[in-house]
């Protein structure tokens, strides 16, 4: 497992998918885990970039690992939603 994971939300991914360009994203976080809590997944589902979603095998579809109070500190600024998932993983 890796010593990273991070978690993306459904504006992020939609806007690397758009493009078809998430390799980057892969490339610039070349150690870490690349995850999508299940409700992103959801949105992501009901759309077209589904299809594409589906192609990429090193994207790994999980619950959240936060408590919700330190994800909403995360959106406001205060922490990496990087770091939070770091501490959720071992």
């Amino acid at each position: 497992m890796s010593s990273l994971a991070v978690v993306f939300d459904t504006d992020f991914l939609s806007s690397f998918l758009k493009i078809d360009r998430l390799n980057l994203v892969k490339d610039f976080y070349r150690d870490g885990e690349i995850l999508i809590p299940s409700a992103v997944f959801a949105e992501i589902s009901r759309t077209t970039l589904i299809q594409r979603l589906a192609e990429i095998p090193w994207i790994r579809i999980a619950p959240p690992v936060a408590e919700p109070s330190v994800l909403a500190q995360a959106y406001r600024g205060r922490h990496s939603l990087a770091r939070i998932s770091h501490k959720g993983c071992s």
